[in-house]
C-alpha cells in the first residue's frame, strides 16, 4: 500500500479513503499489486487441497470469478504485440509455441523502490478509520493484500 497525494488522485480522476495522517495522504496501491494479488489467489485455488480458504465458499467464488476478471482486463488493456513465433518438433503434428518472445518491460526493481519510498508512514494510531464502522486497519496487523504490516514490503 502505498500513501497518495490529494493532487495525484486528481491527476488520475479517482478519489480514496484518507489516512489518518496530518498531512492529508491517501490510501491507494498500484495496480500491478492488485494484479499480481490476483494472480495468487488463482494459483491458491488451483493448489485448493494445499491452501485451505477458510472463506465461504460463494465468497471464494466471488472473489476467483472477480480476480479471473481482472486478469483478462488487464491483459485486453496492456496488450502486448510482442510477436510469438513458433517451431516444429519432431513428435507433434502442429506448429508448437516458442519461449522466445521478447517484450519491453518495466524495471520491476524501480517499480518496488518507488513503493517503498511513497509507502504509507508508520502512523500512531489506526491508519485507517470506516466513517461509521470505527477503525478498519491499525497499521501493526498485516494488511488484507500484501500480508505486510505498514511501512514493511
Amino acid at each position: 500500500m502505498v500513501k497518495s497525494t490529494k493532487e495525484d488522485l486528481d491527476k488520475a480522476n479517482v478519489t480514496s479513503v484518507p489516512l489518518n495522517d496530518e498531512k492529508g495522504g491517501y490510501f491507494v496501491t498500484l495496480d500491478v499489486y492488485h494484479t499480481l494479488h490476483c494472480v495468487n489467489h488463482v494459483r491458491k485455488s488451483y493448489y485448493s487441497d494445499y491452501y485451505q480458504n477458510p472463506n465461504p465458499m460463494a465468497q471464494q467464488r466471488e472473489h476467483f470469478d472477480h480476480c479471473i476478471d481482472l486478469l483478462r482486463q488487464t491483459l485486453m488493456c496492456h496488450g502486448d504485440v510482442a510477436l510469438h513465433p513458433f517451431e516444429w518438433i519432431d513428435d507433434y503434428r502442429f506448429p508448437w509455441p516458442t519461449e522466445k518472445t521478447e517484450h519491453q518491460c518495466r524495471s520491476w526493481d524501480k517499480l518496488v523502490a518507488w513503493s517503498k519510498e511513497h509507502s504509507i508512514p508508520n502512523l500512531d494510531g489506526p491508519i485507517l478509520t470506516h466513517p461509521t464502522l470505527g477503525t478498519s486497519w491499525r497499521g501493526d496487523e498485516p494488511d488484507w493484500t500484501t500480508g505486510a504490516t505498514s511501512g514493511h514490503r
